[in-house]
């Protein structure tokens, strides 16, 4: 025979296993949006094209450095994770419904990407290819309901209790 502690406590346990798994079911639905799957599927195919051509216009710079060693490594690793996770979730999207971690992971990846732009001088060609792919940013923000304020390029979106970012 349990006592009534133990009950109390096996009760709490209970109703607190019970929040949290209503609380990850919530967390993944897909934001409304106001767009379309299809149009939803032709911005990550144009996001991913995009974030490809700013990876070569920073990888072909004719006859001159970009930026340091050091720094071009820094550019390289956040563009490999960037053009890895917009593929994430392009594929997600391609199997079904879009978690909305997945839109926050590609909109941070960018504003560390934005934030080498702004401090370092990119040449012409990169810094065209990288407003087409913060304008493709600016619509996925939109198209699920994030707040991404172009101006200041900086990401908003506040997480929830609890909420663990992606690696």
């Amino acid at each position: 025979m349990l006592t009534a502690r133990r009950q109390r406590r096996f009760r709490v346990a209970i109703i607190l296993a019970l929040v949290l798994i209503a609380g990850t079911s919530v967390a993944a639905l897909p934001q409304a949006s106001r767009v379309s799957d299809q149009q939803v599927t032709d911005l990550l195919a144009r996001l991913e094209k995009n974030a490809a051509q700013f990876r070569r216009s920073l990888e072909t710079t004719p006859g001159q450095r970009l930026v340091p060693w050091e720094k071009a490594r820094n550019i390289d690793r956040f563009v490999t994770r960037f053009v890895d996770a917009t593929s994430r979730l392009r594929v997600q999207s391609d199997r079904g419904p879009v978690v909305t971690a997945r839109v926050d992971e590609v909109l941070r990846r960018g504003v560390s990407i934005d934030s080498f732009m702004e401090r370092d001088r990119p040449p012409d060609q990169a810094a065209r290819d990288w407003a087409m792919v913060q304008r493709d940013l600016a619509e996925l923000a939109a198209a699920f309901n994030v707040p991404w304020n172009l101006s200041t390029s900086r990401f908003t979106r506040a997480r929830p209790a609890g909420a663990t970012p992606l690696s």
